[in-house]
C-alpha cells in the first residue's frame, strides 16, 4: 500500500482501513523494501516542485511483512497529520537478507551510469541499508500510533527497532506494544 508524491500537486484526506497485507522482500533491483505501508514525499529532481501530503488515516490493518511501515518526507514536503490506528505489523525478515533497506527511489536512475553488474542496494541515490524497524517515520509532522503492535516472528532481527523516528519528529504513542511472536516455520 503506497502513497508516493514526487511532483507538484497534493494528496490529502486519505482513509485506508480493514486490510490484511502480506509482503516479501525481493532482490534489491526491485524498488521497495517489503513495506506494508509506504508513504514518501520527495522531490523528483533536486529543487523540483513538490506538493503536500496530509491527513492520512490507516486503521484496522494486519501486516505480515518482511519490512516495516515506512513514512518519510523531505525538508520540502513533510507528511502532516498521519494516524495509524490498530495496525499490527508481524515482522519475519528473510534469512538471506540480514538487514533491511530504506528505498525512496526515484529521484535518480536506478542503475548508476556505466554499471556492469546487477544493481546492489546502496549504489543508487535513495537506497541505503538500515536496521529493520516495525515503524520508520522520518520528516513527518504530527504522527500518531494508536493501539499499534510490532510482533517479531522468530525473534527480533539484529539491531531491529520497534519504532525509528529522529528526535525532532515527535510521534504520539497510545497503547503501543512490542511482542515476540511464534518461531518461524521451516519450509517443507
Amino acid at each position: 500500500m503506497a502513497i508516493v508524491l514526487r511532483d507538484a500537486g497534493s494528496i490529502e484526506t486519505v482513509l485506508v482501513e480493514n486490510l490484511i497485507i502480506e509482503t516479501q522482500l525481493l532482490h534489491p533491483a526491485w524498488w521497495g523494501a517489503a513495506e506494508p505501508i509506504y508513504v514518501s514525499a520527495q522531490p523528483r529532481t533536486p529543487n523540483g516542485p513538490i506538493g503536500r501530503v496530509r491527513n492520512l488515516r490507516f486503521r484496522q490493518i494486519l501486516a505480515r511483512a518482511q519490512g516495516g511501515v515506512f513514512i518519510s518526507g523531505s525538508a520540502a514536503a513533510r507528511p502532516e497529520d498521519v494516524v495509524l490506528e490498530n495496525v499490527t505489523v508481524e515482522l519475519a525478515p528473510p534469512a538471506d537478507f540480514p538487514r533491511s533497506r530504506i528505498d525512496v527511489r526515484p529521484p535518480e536512475p536506478v542503475e548508476p551510469p556505466g554499471a556492469t553488474e546487477p544493481f546492489r542496494a546502496g549504489q543508487a541515490r535513495g537506497v541505503a541499508e538500515a536496521p529493520l524497524a516495525g515503524f520508520r517515520l522520518r520528516e513527518v509532522r504530527g504522527a500518531s500510533l494508536l493501539r499499534c503492535t510490532v510482533r517479531w516472528i522468530g525473534g527480533r532481527s539484529e539491531g531491529g527497532l520497534a519504532i525509528e523516528s529522529p528526535a525532532g519528529d515527535a510521534v504520539r504513542l497510545e497503547d503501543f506494544r512490542e511482542e515476540e511472536g511464534p518461531a518461524r516455520r521451516k519450509a517443507d
